[in-house]
């Protein structure tokens, strides 16, 4: 325990035998392994620590933006939406959904962009395709 520390505490009182002293919480000190003192050592100073150099880069022949479509039906027709949506709960699956609706899982899926369905998470809005 630190001298200074057990003063602070006790309102720096002159410390005699009977005196009853508070006791300062355990300090915790984190050090750091070697690993990280010798990196923190190699960086430059902390002026220029996360700054970027700003090098010309010839972007002439870098490719251009391309617009992707949302994917269409395995017959070439998009599935439509009904107007109803579905906020999926607890223990629902696309199965579940797909038969409360009587509409295929596959048409479920696809107007709502799921292609894997265990990835469907409670609170999802889901679009009902039509029937």
């Amino acid at each position: 325990m630190d001298e200074a520390d057990l003063r602070q505490v006790n309102n720096n009182v002159d410390i005699g035998p009977g005196l009853i002293l508070k006791i300062p919480p355990k300090r915790i000190v984190a050090e750091e392994p070697p690993e990280v003192v010798a990196i923190r050592q190699q960086t430059q100073s902390d002026r220029d620590r996360g700054l970027v150099e700003a090098v010309p880069v010839d972007v002439s022949n870098a490719p251009r933006a391309q617009m992707v479509r949302p994917a269409v039906s395995h017959h070439g027709a998009s599935v439509a939406a009904s107007g109803k949506s579905y906020v999926v709960r607890p223990g629902d699956s696309i199965f579940r959904i797909a038969s409360q609706y009587k509409v295929s899982q596959q048409s479920l899926m696809r107007v709502n962009g799921i292609s894997d369905p265990r990835k469907m998470r409670v609170g999802m809005k889901l679009t009902i395709p039509q029937q």
